[in-house]
C-alpha cells in the first residue's frame, strides 16, 4: 500500500528512523525535524485529534494552489538537498 500510496503523489508520506508518516502527522514530522519556531507552531496541533487533523490536510491540499498560488517553475534542489530524497 505505501508503495501505491508514493507512486499517486496524491499524499505526502515521510519515513523517519523507519516510522512512516502520512498526512497531517507527515507535516507535523517535519515541523519538529525543522526545529527552532516550528516546533512551538507545530506543537499545539497534537492536542488534535489524528482524524480531525487529517481532514484539515485534505482541505488545506485541496485548495493549496489558492492559499498560496502555483508556479510555473520549480527550483532546483542542491546536490546536499537531493540526497534527503528516494531515488
Amino acid at each position: 500500500m505505501l508503495a501505491d500510496e508514493a507512486q499517486s503523489l496524491s499524499s505526502l508520506i515521510v519515513i523517519h528512523k523507519g516510522e512512516v508518516y502520512r498526512q497531517s502527522r507527515a507535516v507535523l514530522r517535519i515541523a519538529l525535524s525543522l526545529g527552532g519556531i516550528w516546533i512551538l507552531l507545530a506543537s499545539p496541533l497534537f492536542i488534535i485529534p489524528n482524524l480531525l487533523r487529517d481532514r484539515m490536510y485534505a482541505v488545506v491540499a485541496r485548495h493549496r494552489y489558492k492559499l498560496v498560488g502555483k508556479s510555473q517553475i520549480c527550483r532546483v534542489p542542491t546536490a546536499k538537498e537531493a540526497k534527503l530524497f528516494l531515488p
